[in-house]
């Protein structure tokens, strides 16, 4: 739980301030944000292999407790119980692998629900927030000599491009479909 009594915010040019406005703070009042989180995690061992898994959850409650005008683009007229901008209510980490002799392969997945642009409460207007994120990672390798692997990794395989921000001067997506190979080393 974190309860302002004066919360603050900076004026910058990646939060698509103007010029004038860049470097200034800006006050946001009484504001409270309050989550909570929980993770878990085990390995599974049959035979010869291990087969580890893992999830976590957070979930965050952020209000206005006080109603002000700003010329903070992100706060701008504020209500009480508004939403704080660009800050997620649900994330949701699970992830899970095999571990086999010499081979291992891991996959995770990540979602994130929609964040605010601006202060506000209600449902997310379109143009004034982010959309919902889901990605998939995957990871494999295999140990070709004691301590070297060749490794394959794979980022955002299902190639989503959700609206990750809207500022500055725009939507942006998140990042793109990765796919790499490699050699690592371990002495």
């Amino acid at each position: 739980l974190s309860d302002y009594q004066n919360i603050t915010g900076e004026c910058s040019g990646a939060g698509g301030c103007p010029e004038a406005l860049v470097d200034r703070m800006f006050n946001g009042d009484r504001a409270t944000i309050l989550g909570i989180e929980a993770e878990g995690s085990h390995t599974f061992v049959v035979d010869e292999t291990r087969i580890p898994l893992r999830a976590n959850y957070t979930y965050t409650y952020t209000r206005f407790a006080t109603a002000f005008v700003s010329d903070s683009p992100q706060f701008g007229t504020v209500s009480v119980g508004d939403h704080l901008p660009y800050i997620p209510e649900h994330q949701l980490t699970a992830g899970a692998g095999v571990e086999w002799r010499m081979l291992r392969a891991n996959a995770q997945a990540l979602y994130v629900s929609p964040m605010r642009d601006v202060a506000s409460v209600g449902p997310i207007l379109p143009g004034e927030g982010t959309d919902e994120q889901f990605y998939l990672d995957l990871m494999a390798s295999v140990e070709v000599f004691p301590g070297i692997r060749l490794y394959v990794r794979g980022e955002n395989l299902t190639n989503s491009a959700p609206i990750v921000s809207r500022r500055p001067y725009g939507a942006r997506t998140g990042r793109p479909l990765l796919v790499q190979g490699g050699l690592e080393a371990s002495f």
